[in-house]
């Protein structure tokens, strides 16, 4: 029974600019049932418990940043950055995040081989940036205040989910971004080696032009929906030191 003295409020953190990251994994729902029928169910919900909550610890733990917002969609999730610097450091987190579920997704598989009928366990992400609103839910228990979840809002959360399932169209594009995203995040990083600048912005012209789609969003006219190689990705993880390192190891995963 609830606390007669428990009660319920909201309040609004972040309201302007941002950059969101989100990641769906590939026929979750299937492999449920593959693995409810095989006895495994328990295996597969603890894996997929343990996702997100690592993604969550490690954004917590992270120097990266602390304004940010995270939102468990079940089989993915949506994180939406705003600090100063939200486009550079979205997408560090979104190279790290990359980087983890293909350790894990492939781990995954090795522990259920020979146990399920299943060859390869996907996902598809995307990032992308624009106009948001995050606030937090909290309750208020004989005067301490608990916070028991955020709420995202706004152009980015929708648009930056419309482009993660466009990835689903594609056998081998499976992170994406957009045109607008590359100019701002191209525009975030500084440097003062020239070269370190001149590799940085290199980088970018490398990524595959996938067409014009509309996010249903304030750019009427479309937006260019870009895709990162496995290569390209390789490099910038070495660019910025990333590289097999990951702060979700500390979390017990």
């Amino acid at each position: 029974m609830a606390d007669m003295y428990t009660k319920l409020d909201k309040k609004l953190v972040f309201k302007g600019e941002a950059s969101a990251l989100m990641y769906d994994l590939r026929n979750s729902t299937q492999i449920t049932m593959l693995a409810e029928e095989a006895n495994m169910l328990d295996v597969h919900v603890e894996f997929m418990l343990n996702l997100n909550k690592s993604i969550l610890e490690f954004l917590e733990s992270s120097s990266v940043t602390k304004e940010f917002s995270f939102n468990d969609t079940g089989d993915g999730c949506l994180v939406v950055c705003y600090d100063k610097n939200h486009p550079l450091t979205c997408f560090k987190i979104a190279l790290q995040i990359y980087q983890y579920l293909n350790i894990q997704l492939k781990s995954y598989l090795g522990t259920v081989q020979g146990k399920l009928p299943i060859k390869e366990f996907n996902y598809g992400m995307a990032i992308h940036c624009g106009p948001c609103m995050i606030g937090d839910i909290y309750t208020t228990t004989r005067n301490i205040s608990k916070k028991v979840r955020s709420y995202i809002f706004g152009v980015v959360a929708n648009s930056v989910a419309r482009l993660e399932s466009f990835s689903k169209n594609y056998v081998h594009d499976n992170f994406l971004t957009t045109g607008g995203f590359r100019k701002e995040l191209i525009a975030s990083f500084k440097d003062a080696d020239s070269q370190r600048m001149e590799k940085w912005t290199s980088m970018w012209e490398r990524l595959e032009n996938l067409g014009e789609v509309h996010l249903k969003d304030f750019k009427n006219d479309g937006h260019w929906v870009l895709s990162f190689t496995p290569d390209l990705i390789e490099e910038m993880l070495y660019f910025f030191e990333l590289h097999r390192f990951s702060k979700f190891n500390k979390t017990g995963t």
